[in-house]
């Protein structure tokens, strides 16, 4: 069927003036009020909506924003001409100034001390620090490959340039770069088909801006390392790598003996035992720090139960020397350089932790609470009344480690009865320890919490912030960000019990002193002392 000639017209006349039907480009203005909808649109859907105004005054509070943007707009479109021929401005950045304002004064009217309008930049930076960044995970200098030094002096000749070459310097665990195969002082000679250009300083080609890709794209590499004949070519994806936010470190306890007071399991009365307590430190907790922790936990336990901590060059170079030949003679030495290194305690060290990502903290606890433990509740409040949104427990589904099994009650003889005399003891009755200070707040307060309801460690220190609640955050398609109170949070034994905005109590107080930081082995001794006054308060088993 033939369409009808005046149709064809006004298509043709539609065609000629350069539009389009059914569409029209909308104004500067117009576009700035659709983001100004977006981010209530946001606020409206996230989570149930912000935890202090209702859904009505959300209704209103949107209103009266796009109220006070119009007229923003309209001042702005009166003193226009005026204002660029004073100050030269452009009146798109005076537009994007009004949006700012009005966004920042939205968000100042939801009655939360958390509620931000947070700038692009800012924005990238908080995504960084907690999720992480796309990169390939490795780290590369430039050094010189060839001195100007030596016989080119001696002949008094003039010296050649000096030319410099790509090394790898550090290569993250669990990144792209270590799945691959590349390893540290491996020569890179070309990237994505780009080879690296040998020269002087200025004249050598950087190699950072080539590491650089998107999400999931593929950067060959071809590298020299010693030892091979030929360069290898490795093929890496870039993918988004987690930040590093946990590190361990061993302390050694003082020596004490198997008569002396507190629980000595696996070791004969009066024998020397000479301990050492694992301390995990999390800065915060970001979207990698389950991996991190349940990684750095079954490092402790594959060492064996007896504690065999592995011993430095020179240490063991020392040992190999001083043990007898081969036979019973050798081996009762072995066994009792693994008794004199038991781990006696694992210590979580949250101090100045001031939280993170709440998954984490959740994923985090259920690798060390017993199953059918109670972790964290999320609460909301409606009409003067506070219920329940979700729980979150350790199921028997959700991955542990050794550590995560329920201690096991029995006494002293039976321990020894079944341990025998080589001092072994099962990881599940390893005591937990928990730092925590003023300053922890938000997600560490969930973990510390999970493990003080679930029996399964002492916090040690002051009590901590008390937050109490959770936030939302939000990225915008402009590259702005939201974050505002979504939860109240609850921890308990068996439910919602204790509201978290009361901080976690300690169960042994300990005044950590603020000068000890700046000092790695004054802050060392410190935690001994506290690791000794809380080991002595536990029970006799």
């Amino acid at each position: 069927r033939k369409p009808r000639r005046g149709v064809l017209v006004a298509l043709l006349l539609l065609q000629s003036s350069g539009a389009r039907p059914g569409k029209t480009r909308a104004s500067p203005a117009e576009l700035h009020r659709q983001r100004l909808q977006a981010l209530f649109d946001c606020l409206a859907r996230t989570h149930g909506g912000p935890s202090f105004i209702s859904d009505g005054e959300l209704a209103i509070l949107r209103q009266e924003a796009l109220r006070r943007l119009h007229m923003s707009f309209e001042a702005e479109s009166t003193d226009q001409i005026s204002r660029q021929a004073e100050a030269g401005a452009d009146g798109g950045d005076r537009m994007e100034e009004a949006l700012t304002r009005t966004s920042e004064w939205s968000m100042a009217q939801l009655s939360d001390p958390h509620a931000k309008y947070i700038q692009p930049a800012q924005a990238e930076e908080m995504s960084d620090r907690y999720h992480g960044r796309v990169e390939l995970g490795v780290r590369t200098c430039d050094e010189p490959c060839q001195s100007t030094s030596g016989g080119w002096q001696s002949l008094r000749l003039p010296p050649r340039p000096r030319m410099w070459r790509t090394l790898v310097t550090a290569v993250a665990e669990r990144s792209p770069a270590e799945r691959a195969g590349l390893r540290v002082g491996d020569e890179i000679l070309e990237v994505a088909g780009n080879a690296l250009r040998d020269g002087s300083a200025q004249e050598h080609t950087a190699v950072e801006p080539l590491l650089q890709a998107e999400e999931g794209a593929r950067v060959p590499i071809l590298v020299r390392r010693i030892g091979c004949d030929r360069p290898i070519r490795l093929s890496l994806r870039c993918t988004l790598l987690p930040p590093r936010t946990v590190s361990t470190r061993l302390v050694r306890l003082p020596t004490s003996r198997g008569a002396a007071g507190g629980w000595r399991p696996g070791h004969a009365a009066g024998e020397a035992v000479d301990q050492v307590a694992a301390i995990l430190q999390i800065d915060h907790f970001g979207a990698g720090t389950a991996r991190e922790v349940e990684a750095e936990l079954r490092k402790l336990s594959a060492r064996g139960v007896a504690g065999e901590l592995p011993l430095g060059g020179a240490q063991r170079l020392l040992l190999f020397l001083r043990l007898p030949p081969f036979g019973p003679a050798r081996k009762a030495r072995m066994d009792g350089v693994q008794r004199e290194r038991a781990v006696r305690a694992v210590l979580f060290d949250l101090r100045d932790n001031g939280g993170g990502v709440l998954k984490a903290a959740v994923q985090t606890s259920r690798l060390v609470v017993p199953r059918g433990a109670h972790i964290l509740s999320l609460q909301k409040q409606r009409h003067g009344a506070v219920y329940t949104v979700s729980s979150f427990r350790r199921r028997w589904y959700h991955r542990s480690t050794p550590f995560g099994a329920r201690p096991r009650r029995r006494s002293i003889a039976k321990q020894l009865e079944m341990n025998g005399a080589c001092g072994k003891t099962r990881w599940e009755d390893v005591p937990l320890l928990v730092l925590v200070n003023r300053n922890t707040a938000s997600a560490a307060e969930v973990f510390a919490a999970a493990i003080s309801h679930a029996q399964r460690g002492l916090i040690l220190g002051s009590p901590t912030f008390g937050k109490g609640t959770s936030q939302a955050f939000v990225s915008l398609e402009d590259g702005h960000a939201l974050t505002f109170t979504v939860y109240s949070l609850a921890a308990g034994a068996r439910g919602a019990t204790h509201p978290l905005n009361d901080g976690v109590k300690p169960h042994i107080s300990w005044p950590w002193p603020t000068r000890a930081a700046t000092f790695p082995a004054l802050a060392d001794r410190e935690i001994v002392l506290a690791t000794q006054a809380a080991l002595a308060s536990l029970p006799t088993r």
